[in-house]
């Protein structure tokens, strides 16, 4: 398994908008593969950068599977921007 493909996909933001506390929120659906299985999947992120240039952002999704699994996850990150990149 190790340095196996575990999950491809395309993803496609299907909406977007401010929210009320300034918070970014989007909503985004994929299909691809898990483990060489067909996947659909989608979830809606709310993110926030700050002044010090850093940024959080969290996440709650589903997906199924075609042979009929189907699950649901949630995340987190932070992260920090860089005027020249990652």
């Amino acid at each position: 398994m190790l340095g196996d493909l575990v999950c491809e996909g395309r993803s496609k933001v299907v909406g977007m908008r401010v929210l009320p506390n300034g918070k970014l929120e989007q909503t985004v659906m994929m299909q691809g593969t898990f483990l060489r299985e067909e996947l659909s999947a989608t979830w809606t992120s709310e993110g926030e950068s700050r002044p010090d240039g850093t940024g959080h952002t969290e996440f709650h999704g589903f997906f199924t599977i075609k042979s009929g699994a189907m699950g649901q996850y949630s995340g987190n990150g932070n992260g920090i921007n860089k005027p020249d990149g990652p």
